[in-house]
């Protein structure tokens, strides 16, 4: 089995797995830092929007006491979800 012009489960010819490992690895590394660099930059903002809704409700000082925090979130979560 030669994997020649067939192709892998990804798309790439399987020639370029099998022949290269040392490139197949990288590219998967690759892939995997372009994740976790974009899962951090979601988390990220999520939790500046959080800490400015935070802070808006309490400054507004509002008739709503403690939980009054819960609410904002919902919009974040919303935003996050895209």
């Amino acid at each position: 089995m030669t994997g020649r012009g067939e192709r892998g489960r990804s798309g790439f010819p399987r020639t370029y797995y099998t022949h290269n490992p040392r490139r197949a690895s990288i590219a998967l590394q690759t892939i995997a830092a372009r994740s976790h660099a974009l899962k951090a930059r979601n988390t990220e903002i999520g939790v500046q929007t959080m800490r400015r809704t935070d802070e808006a409700n309490t400054d507004s000082g509002g008739s709503r006491g403690g939980d009054g925090g819960l609410m904002p979130m919902e919009p974040c979560w919303s935003l996050m979800r895209t």
